[in-house]
C-alpha cells in the first residue's frame, strides 16, 4: 500500500508543480519506486539513477496527470518505463568489467529487523538472496508482473494500467511467472523456499 505521506498530497497543487506537493509525492513513493527499480535492474547504483530520472519525469509530467488512474499507478507506470529505457540502453553499450555480483547488489537494502539473533538474521538474508537471484533470472515481462503483484501488492487492474495490457494478460503472465520461478527454485533444490513461495515478505 502507498505510504502514509500519500494522504498529504494535494493533487491540484501537484498538477501545478507546487514544490511542497511534489515533495509529498517523493516522500510517498520514493522507497517503492526504488524497490521496483532495484528488482528490475538488479543493480543498486543503476536503481538510484533511475529513481532520480523517474521523479524528474514525474515533475515534468505533473500537468498532464488527469486522474484517469490513481496517482500511485501513474507514478509506477513512469518508473517502470524509465527502467525499460535503462535496460534498452544497457543492450546498446558494452558490458562493464567487474560487474557487481549478487552479494554486492544486496549491500544496499532496507535495514534488517533487530529482533532475530545473528544466526537467524544471516539465514534470512541468505534465503532472500537465493530467492532474489531466482527472480532476477526471469525474463523481464514476467519479472515485472511478479514484482508488481508479489512485492508491491498492486491489484490486477493497477498492474494492467502500469504495463498497458489487458487484465487477462496480467493474470496469464503472473501464473507463468510463478511457475517459472518455482521451476528455478526446484532446480536449485531449495525445497524450503519452494514451500514458502509465493511470499511477498520473502521477496522484499
Amino acid at each position: 500500500m502507498p505510504s502514509e505521506h500519500a494522504e498529504t498530497i494535494d493533487v491540484h497543487r501537484f498538477r501545478n508543480r507546487d514544490p511542497e506537493a511534489f515533495e509529498a509525492v517523493v516522500r510517498a513513493y520514493y522507497d517503492r519506486v526504488y524497490r521496483l527499480a532495484l528488482r528490475l535492474l538488479c543493480n543498486a547504483a543503476d536503481a538510484e539513477d533511475v529513481v532520480q530520472e523517474a521523479f524528474l519525469k514525474v515533475h515534468r509530467s505533473a500537468p498532464r496527470f488527469r486522474g484517469d488512474s490513481s496517482l500511485s499507478t501513474w507514478v509506477y507506470r513512469i518508473a517502470h518505463n524509465v527502467c525499460l529505457d535503462e535496460l534498452r540502453r544497457r543492450k546498446r553499450r558494452p558490458l562493464l568489467q567487474g560487474r557487481r555480483d549478487g552479494a554486492e547488489r544486496e549491500t544496499v537494502q532496507e535495514p534488517e529487523d533487530e529482533g532475530p539473533g545473528p544466526e537467524e538474521a544471516a539465514f534470512a538474508a541468505e534465503e532472500r538472496l537465493r530467492l532474489r537471484r531466482a527472480l532476477e533470472s526471469l525474463p523481464l515481462e514476467f519479472r515485472s508482473v511478479l514484482i508488481l503483484r508479489e512485492v508491491e501488492d498492486l491489484s490486477y487492474d493497477q498492474i494492467a494500467a502500469v504495463l498497458k495490457c489487458p487484465v487477462g494478460t496480467v493474470r496469464s503472465r503472473l501464473a507463468r511467472a510463478r511457475r517459472m520461478l518455482a521451476e528455478r527454485l526446484q532446480r536449485s533444490d531449495d525445497h524450503e523456499l519452494q514451500e514458502r513461495f509465493p511470499s511477498a515478505a520473502s521477496l522484499r
